[in-house]
């Protein structure tokens, strides 16, 4: 579960992504919208009517959540601040983003255990919730 959690979350933040090439004031920009988008469930929605890479990234979060809406919020929670991570470590360069997602989506473990102590905390929260209402699929 933990696996798919940190898929979704990079699925979120590949389809929501606006950075630009460095962290110039358009950047920033860029970057605060990101985290606005991520942010407010009903402007994700009206994006996702414009973009089927958001669509899909709603749809697979929806999924994982099982429609809970405050694990969808921490979700995206959490990849927003990611993607700030990310912005900062690649100085903005979209190419150095992207690369650093594709490098996730191969092991996201590794990933994971570069991310700060809080957001490990809160990846380990959201697994252990959305686990909580998960149908059990052992033998009865």
């Amino acid at each position: 579960m933990y696996r798919f959690i940190v898929v979704a979350t990079f699925a979120a933040l590949a389809s929501t992504a606006h950075a630009e090439n460095n962290l110039d004031p358009a950047s920033e920009k860029a970057l605060h919208e990101t985290q606005a988008l991520l942010g407010d469930q009903k402007a994700m929605e009206a994006f996702a009517k414009s973009s089927p890479d958001a669509a899909k990234a709603m749809n697979q979060v929806n999924t994982i959540t099982g429609g809970n809406a405050a694990d969808s919020a921490a979700v995206y929670k959490l990849a927003s601040d990611i993607f700030t991570n990310m912005t900062k470590e690649s100085g903005g360069d979209a190419g150095g983003m992207e690369k650093i997602l594709s490098e996730a989506m191969k092991n996201p473990q590794s990933f994971a255990e570069k991310l700060t102590p809080e957001q490990r905390q809160q990846l380990q929260s959201l697994t252990k919730s959305i686990e909580s209402r998960a149908p059990s699929t052992a033998p009865h």
